[in-house]
């Protein structure tokens, strides 16, 4: 296992990246449920990339908000948005791919995504169904897999941030530095989406709602 990378991209917000293989102490801060879906998980490296990302993030937020990390338990939003309970003012995502994962710690609603390039991937299929126009224009011009995995991930930061789900991704138009987009409530936020460097081979983004956005 190397040591995590911490990127502070934006004020009140940090990211934490790792090669996906958890410490020894990782399986004892897990709770039953995630240790079960742990064991449920059967593809190369993904069981492992699990259970570094979980861990990594109780124990960062375990940091943050001074509990024991074992002790930390969520909720999740209307459309599957997982929360820290009686943390309101604490903001995290996570995502994890063998050899890779990542967590974000925010003080406001932030998404991350983490993917592997690989080029063998149907670009062509998956952006027909949900990138936009514009969009679909744009990777057609590019014609590199990295900049597929690039729009995925930002367009999946984005959609985590706002809770929507993948049912947001048609309309979540991410090809620049700002999108706006409604939230798990209903009402349209503003967000900032960064691309961030990650391990060789990955493409990650990051997306945070703007400071200023109406309560």
């Amino acid at each position: 296992m190397s040591a995590p990378v911490r990127i502070a991209p934006l004020e009140g917000v940090e990211v934490h990246v790792l090669d996906g293989a958890p410490p020894p102490e990782a399986h004892a801060l897990l709770s039953p449920e995630e240790s079960e879906r742990a064991a449920r998980l059967r593809g190369p490296g993904q069981a492992q990339a699990y259970v570094c990302a979980h861990a990594a993030l109780r124990r960062l937020l375990a940091q943050r908000t001074r509990r024991d990390a074992r002790e930390l338990r969520f909720t999740n939003g209307p459309k599957g948005k997982p929360a820290l309970d009686d943390a309101p003012g604490v903001h995290f995502s996570i995502s994890y791919r063998a050899g890779c994962a990542a967590v974000a710690i925010a003080t406001r609603p932030v998404g991350v995504d983490v993917e592997r390039v690989d080029a063998a991937i149907d670009a062509t299929g998956i952006a027909q169904r949900f990138f936009t126009r514009d969009e679909q224009a744009w990777l057609a011009a590019a014609r590199e897999p990295q900049a597929f995995f690039a729009l995925w991930t930002r367009k999946e930061a984005l959609v985590k941030a706002a809770g929507v789900g993948i049912d947001g991704m048609g309309r979540a138009a991410a090809q620049g530095e700002t999108a706006r987009i409604g939230d798990e409530t209903g009402r349209e936020r503003h967000y900032r989406i960064l691309q961030l460097d990650a391990m060789p081979g990955y493409a990650l983004a990051l997306a945070v709602e703007e400071q200023g956005n109406e309560p």
